[in-house]
């Protein structure tokens, strides 16, 4: 199940409130495609993908992703992406952004909980990019965790555009077979200008 962090989501929605509907409905707005990793479709297992592969609007620009399926339950839709392949991984989507305009970006943060001949479970490490920048390094502990609850965390970070084109990325910091997941990836423009 998806936990939500109730100060935040009570602190969108009072914003959401005072600014009005139009405000409401930029909040329901995402630029990123597929954030929920909905394609290919990976059935009860998983799909993985490698350095230059393209998935959806996703390329995968290092070492290997799995986009999992069934095999675990993900935080919104049917499918999550797990940042470790066979090896640490790393993902990037180009989104049309306006310059100067902030944003919030949310995602959804797991991992895998069973490391099946991939070395020690540990609490796994992942690190955002956003137009080239750090914005963000994001630890997730799968103690006490399993398939079926996977015990996702919301995860958010303001970040702002310089350019019309920005590249989102995610990067495992994990190596071997077993990394962090993520899911239910969103960039909402927000009422905060640089």
């Amino acid at each position: 199940m998806f936990v939500w962090t109730r100060c935040l989501v009570a602190s969108a929605l009072g914003m959401a409130l005072a600014l009005g509907p139009a405000s409401a409905a930029l909040a329901r707005t995402t630029l990123v495609t597929d954030g929920d990793f909905e394609r290919p479709d990976a059935g009860q297992t998983w799909v993985t993908l490698e350095m230059g592969d393209k998935f959806s609007h996703w390329s995968v620009t290092k070492g290997s992703v799995d986009v999992i399926g069934g095999y675990w339950h993900a935080a919104r839709g049917s499918q999550s992406l797990e940042l470790n392949g066979y090896n640490q991984g790393a993902v990037s989507q180009l989104l049309s952004t306006v310059p100067g305009q902030s944003y919030l970006l949310e995602f959804a943060l797991s991992g895998e909980p069973k490391n099946d001949g991939c070395g020690p479970v540990h609490v796994w490490n992942l690190q955002v990019r956003f137009a080239g920048a750090l914005v963000g390094r994001f630890s997730f502990d799968p103690s006490g965790h399993n398939w079926k609850h996977m015990g996702w965390e919301r995860k958010a970070v303001n970040v702002t555009a310089l350019t019309s084109h920005t590249r989102l990325k995610f990067r495992s910091l994990e190596e071997g077979c077993a990394g962090p997941a993520i899911d239910a990836v969103r960039l909402h423009p927000s009422a905060r200008h640089s």
